[in-house]
Order: C-alpha cells, then structure tokens, then sequence
C-alpha cells in the first residue's frame, strides 16, 4: 500500500500520521509504505493570506480590535480568493504540483524507488498486490508515479486505487488514470464530500470553504479550473459523469465515487465515508475502514480506532515507544513533541513495562454510529470521551474505540492488548458505552437456567459479531496473574454481563429517556449461532454457590441491574453522568461499596435503572480503581 498525503500536511504532521497509522496497517495485513513530502502549502498561503486580509482593516471603518470577531469575518470568500491570486497563491500551488512531476521525470529521486518497485514486482508478481492511496494533493503525486511505473513495467496491476478528496485537474485525471482504469488500474474510487459540506467546509477559518473550491476558483492558472474532487466539477463533466455512474449510468465495483454525506443513510462497509472536512478523510475511520476492505477483499478487519490525529504543533505529552523510535529513524536524533495515542488494535509485548512502576490503563469504547439506522444512540460517544477525560485526570494512559473502530474484533484485540501488555500491580479500568441484548445460549452454561446470554452489540453486531459474557470472562481469565480490573458497563442489563446474563423483564420506559437495548432481527440472530457455532466457552455454575462472581478477579459497576434497561437522556448515560460525578467528587481511598452507594444515591432520580456492584465479597472494602 502505497500512500501519499495532501498539500496542507508540512513534513512533521505527515511523520506523526505516518507512525499512527502504520501499526494499524500491519495489524490487518498490509505493508505501508509512505511518501513524506515537505507541502504545507497552507502554512505558506495561509501566512500570507492573513497578512494580506490584516491590511484591509482600514477600508472597513466599523471595525474594532476589541469586536470579538476577527477580521476575516468581513471579508467574503471571493476577496479572498482575489487576495489568494495577488499574492502568487497560484505560483505557490503550481511548484508545489512542478515538485511532484519532477520527482518522477528524469533525473528525479522517485526514479530510484520506480526502479526497486519495479525489480521486486518481477521477482514476486505472484505474490503482491500493488495498492495506492492519494490523499488531496497526494491524487497528483500518484499520477507522475503510476506513469513512471508503467513506462517501466507496462504490465504492472495497481489492485485499487482510492483517490480520498482528490485536489488534481480532472484534465490530469483523464491523462493518467482514466484511460488505465479496468486496465492497469483494477478498482478505482475517489472518496470526497458532496457540495453541501465542501461549502461548509473552512480553511482555518480564513476562507469559508474547503480548499478544493479555493483551488477552483483562485490557484490554477485558469479560473474555475475542473477539479476531480469537487462533486460540482464531476457532475458537470458528462465524461466524467458517465465514467463514475453519476448521469444515470450505473457506478460498477471498478469505478465508484463515494461521498461521505450519504455513509450513514446507505452504509456499506466497503463504500464509506464521513468525513466533515476536506483534510478529515485520512483520519475518518468510516474512510479508511472502506479502503482497506478492499485492499484486503474481505469485510472482517480491525477497524480504525477514531480520534487518533493530534496535531503536530501540539506540545503534550511524549511520543509513545514505537512512534518515537519510527520518527528517530526517519528522522534521526530530532526529538518530536506532541502525543499520538496507540490504535486500539495493535499490542506491546510483556516486556515493555519490564521494570517500569505499576501502571494506570483504562480502554473507553464508545458507540453511537450503528450501521442500521433504528440502531443508533446520541450519548455513547460523548461517555466515552467523559471517561477518557476522568481517567486521563486520575493519571491513566487511556486508549479508544469510538463507533466504527469499536468492532468485534477491535474490542476484543483492544482489550487482550491491555492484558497482554500489563504486569503485576498494574490497574486496569474498562469502560463500555452501547447497546445490550440478549441471546440464546450455546453451551447451557447459564446458572439460572433461563439459557439466555448477555451481550454487547460491536459496531458489527449485524453480522453475528457479538460480543457475549462468556467472552469478557475468558478474556479476563486469560489476562496475567495480579492485576486490579474494573468495569464501567453502560448499557442495558449490564449487571454481571461479564459472567452470566438473564433475560429481559423489565421493560419500563422513563419519559424522555432513549434506552439501550436492541432486540435482534432473525436474519441478525441466524448470523450469531451461524458465526458462534456451539460456544467452546462454559462456566461451572454450580461451583459459584449462587454468587457467580465469588473468588471472579474483576470488579463490575454495572448501569443497571440484569433484567433492567439502561438509559440515555440529553447526549449522556444516565449511568455514565452519575457514575463519573460520584468517582470525582470521592477522595482516593474510597472502597469500590461506598462509590457504589453514591452513584445509587445520584440516581434515586431514576427509580426504573439501579446500578450495580459485582465482584468478589472481598473487593467491596478495597479503595476503588487500585
């Protein structure tokens, strides 16, 4: 996979997304290789753009350096679009495209990478599949690559090519790709927004739309130049139009335009986006989760954990291990600030906290965008990132898996990453934020012999990938000896959802509360027991003496009781708000019963959800979260 980054991306940001998304790559099976090009042409335009607008406060007299507004708020888009054109915005824009031909021309330096791609395409052409990803101006680097490549090696396949809110001429297009699409080019698809959000886009604020209309309208040598991206440029070009399937015609799996504001109306996991911004579709994991099914050809990957890109200019905390030592060898001894959270998906192995002191851990996982529409909740996210923040405040290093990055597999490859990685001492907290359900037990396992087992939707609930008790409690029974593990569950019958689970008998609704239970469709059912099988997991109920979390190692606070539904009210938990007020507001010290008893006391209000405490007589007096 090879991939190449916008035009607004300088060097440094390009570096830290690289180390961010490369393990995630590798974790679902694919080699990245990335092009780190010095760009950012918006810090040069930009720069200039401000000075420019600045010079104008004197033509408006109304304006203060006081008014909370800033100056560019008086100036419309098309000043700054002239503005852009005076100060040689289109000089800047065009050597920024001179650079990349000229890499691939004679005497270039990407002639040297043509060449070994080249010789180890010979060597295993059997083997590899040849993929490319151009984000923005990164559609432009790929053209002058791919006619480099094919001027060497006229029979080289590239097995998809995702162009992701492409900045090229649609006339370059044409030249370079068109004519090797369902040829060299197997499956091409431009991901990008429709009009409504390019126009609701912004530039810093400076220019109040996306930088493809300001690319159309202001740097190209001709005004109103086509641009591939742009969905106004691509339906007005019948060639075009036709080509992609959107005159009538229709789009074929070789050649398909997906815009992200029809994703959640029509969701398909291989043709999806949602992304709100021109520079967001390198990051949106709805995006990238798209690609990377087709790159792979199969629908079962580890998703793309949200929320993963922190600017470059941010001066928080250190590089992880990893990131930090792939930046040292790109970089060579250059110290890089700014913090990259790790992907959920990916693991460090026992040894990296060898002699470290015991540690602080938590995994938020937050769901709100179901793929089915009757499915999806408004609060889930916004839990998670009120955990993320709790806990980050009490001193954990905290991972997420927010919507689409919160599948099976990436929940579950997340939660046996913490596991994994932790030693003796270590403090591991888990919060869950979704919907419930219930079904049908495999194994006769259920100790009250109601033959029901609790479980949480994952994002891809829909096909069979349900996340049951029995496997939270081999997850935990599998996890090293000595850890201190508590969970926060904030969906319906969440009591003892992490060993045995009941069915549904109550089913009181409060006024104005949105609960969190999903009831199955058949079709959904049947993916289940087709997926599961006969579950290989049991518990021996028998020797739980009617507790079933006697001598269990983890501590559950639960949103409600087994058979109770959970609730969401005004973009949160009920469970979660209650929960997060009463760990806040309790000194350190305070046992897991008496946090408990006042997260009971801040939801008397609720009579139809009462929060749980599960574990082991002997954890009620220790202190919580040690």
């Amino acid at each position: 996979m090879l991939f190449a980054h916008g035009g607004l991306v300088p060097e440094k940001g390009a570096l830290e997304s690289a180390a961010t998304h490369i393990p995630w790559w590798i974790s679902n099976g694919a080699f990245p290789l990335y092009f780190i090009w010095e760009t950012g042409i918006w810090t040069t335009l930009g720069n200039l753009l401000e000075a420019e607008i600045g010079r104008y406060k004197k033509f408006i007299p109304w304006f203060r350096e006081s008014d909370s507004r800033g100056v560019t708020d008086w100036i419309s888009d098309p000043a700054v679009e002239l503005i852009a054109r005076s100060i040689q915005g289109k000089r800047i824009w065009s050597d920024m495209k001179e650079a990349a031909e000229k890499t691939f021309s004679a005497g270039g330096d990407g002639l040297y990478f043509i060449e070994k791609l080249v010789a180890f395409l010979a060597a295993h052409s059997d083997k590899i599949s040849l993929n490319l990803i151009g984000h923005s101006a990164g559609s432009i680097w790929h053209a002058y690559l791919l006619a480099a490549l094919l001027k060497e090696r006229p029979e080289a396949k590239i097995q998809t090519l995702s162009l992701l809110a492409p900045a090229m001429r649609s006339d370059l297009f044409k030249s370079h790709f068109m004519g090797a699409s369902g040829s060299a080019i197997e499956e091409l698809t431009i991901f990008t927004m429709d009009d409504t959000r390019e126009r609701a886009d912004h530039c810093e604020h400076v220019y109040q739309k996306s930088l493809l209309y300001l690319i159309h309208h202001s740097l190209e040598n001709d005004q109103k130049a086509s641009i591939l991206g742009m969905d106004v440029c691509l339906r007005a070009d019948r060639e075009l139009a036709k080509h992609f399937g959107l005159q009538g015609s229709a789009a074929t799996s070789e050649r398909e335009v997906v815009f992200s504001s029809e994703s959640n109306r029509n969701y398909n996991p291989r043709s999806s986006s949602s992304s709100l911004s021109h520079g967001g579709f390198d990051d949106d994991p709805d995006t990238l989760g798209s690609i990377a099914r087709r790159i792979l050809d199969r629908q079962d990957i580890v998703g793309f954990p949200a929320s993963q890109k922190r600017s470059s200019s941010d001066p928080a905390d250190a590089l992880d291990e990893d990131q930090q030592e792939i930046l040292t060898l790109l970089l060579g001894s250059q110290k890089q600030p700014g913090k990259i959270s790790r992907p959920a998906a990916t693991s460090k192995s026992a040894s990296s906290h060898h002699g470290k002191k015991p540690g602080h851990y938590a995994l938020c996982i937050g769901i709100d965008q179901y793929p089915d529409p009757r499915a999806r909740l408004a609060g889930c996210v916004a839990d998670a990132r009120l955990w993320t923040k709790t806990f980050t405040e009490r001193g954990f290093e905290v991972i997420t898996c927010l919507d689409a990055s919160a599948t099976r597999d990436g929940i579950v490859q997340a939660i046996t990453s913490l596991f994994r990685s932790a030693k003796s001492g270590d403090v591991i907290a888990i919060q869950f934020a979704g919907h419930g359900t219930e079904v049908e037990d495999l194994n006769g396992d259920e100790q009250d012999g109601d033959a029901i087992d609790e479980a949480f939707c994952c994002y891809d609930y829909a096909s069979g990938n349900l996340l049951i008790d029995d496997d939270l409690g081999q997850l935990i029974s599998d996890a090293p000896d000595g850890l201190s593990i508590t969970f926060f569950m904030d969906c319906c019958h969440s009591g003892t959802n992490t060993r045995f689970g009941g069915p549904l008998t109550s089913s009181a609704k409060e006024t104005g509360v949105t609960n969190r239970h999903l009831a199955l469709r058949a079709d959904e059912i049947a993916n289940y027991k087709g997926k599961r099988g006969q579950s290989t997991t049991t518990r021996n109920s028998a020797a739980h003496s009617g507790n079933e979390y006697l001598d269990a190692r983890e501590t559950l606070f639960s949103a409600c009781q087994p058979r109770q539904l959970a609730g969401e009210q005004n973009g949160h938990g009920l469970f979660t708000l209650a929960a997060v007020k009463a760990l806040t507001e309790s000194p350190l010290g305070t046992s897991n019963e008496k946090l408990h008893q006042r997260i009971t006391a801040l939801m008397a209000m609720h009579p139809n959800q009462n929060p749980g405490l599960h574990c082991d007589p002997s954890l009620h007096t220790r202190p919580f979260l040690t």
